[in-house]
């Protein structure tokens, strides 16, 4: 089990204030070290989700690119919706079609 020198200096009854466990060189380094941990941490997250939502929004722009460009070949609604993977309500609604 691993103790913090909060723990131990109760655990013994050592007379030390809060305050003069900040003033700890140690203590600085440890709260400087975790708060760069957690900022790396949380860029690093925050990165892999943007790439991820960057790629999923640019997978959905290519598919809405193919199917207008299939359907300026005169290609049908159930064709372009099976060849882009887009639901027929979506391709309907992209293509101002909605109602039908």
């Amino acid at each position: 089990m691993q103790e913090t020198m909060l723990s131990i200096i109760e655990d013994y009854e050592i007379p030390i204030s809060e305050a003069e466990i900040q003033a700890d060189p140690l203590y600085k380094q440890g709260v400087d070290f975790g708060e760069r941990k957690g900022r790396e941490e949380g860029e690093r997250k925050g990165r892999e989700e943007g790439e991820r939502k960057g790629r999923e929004e640019g997978e959905v722009k290519a598919k809405r690119e193919l199917a207008a460009r299939l359907k300026d070949l005169g290609m049908s609604d159930d064709f372009i919706v099976e060849a882009t993977g887009l639901p027929l309500d979506e391709w309907r609604q992209i293509n101002g079609k909605a109602n039908e």
